[in-house]
């Protein structure tokens, strides 16, 4: 009998830094994830918006606009509004908030790269227990 195969889910990274966005790629890899990047929030914004990918992971610290902005643009569009976001940063007192920003999950860097991939799953399953609305 022939098995069939399941699409991976797709995630999208919009991280700045390069060793970063490596080390996250090859983590969702190799938890099954098909993987997208984007090295700022310009560049994730429209693979956002072209890909629909199902999880996306935030840097807070981009070099063109902050990921508080692209989070700000994800969950102001209808397109985009549903698509769960992660926040990664290394500044604990900025992501306090994450969940009144719109945001389902944070992850403070360094991450522990169990902690990282957990969060990227609870993330998706709170998603698909709840509808989204674009947040103004």
């Amino acid at each position: 009998m022939a098995s069939r195969k399941t699409k991976p889910t797709l995630a999208l990274i919009v991280e700045d830094d390069p060793a970063t966005r490596a080390l996250e790629e090859i983590l969702l890899e190799a938890d099954g994830f098909a993987v997208l990047t984007a090295r700022n929030g310009e560049e994730g914004i429209r693979l956002a918006r072209e890909r629909c990918p199902a999880v996306i992971l935030l840097d807070l610290a981009l070099p063109t606009a902050s990921g508080f902005d692209v989070l700000k643009i994800l969950k102001g569009a209808s397109d985009t509004a549903p698509i769960p976001v992660v926040l990664i940063s290394a500044y604990a007192n900025l992501v306090e908030d994450w969940a009144t920003r719109g945001a389902s999950g944070c992850v403070q860097k360094p991450f522990d790269i169990d902690e990282l991939v957990a969060e990227v799953r609870r993330a998706l399953e709170s998603a698909s227990k709840q509808p989204a609305v674009a947040i103004g």
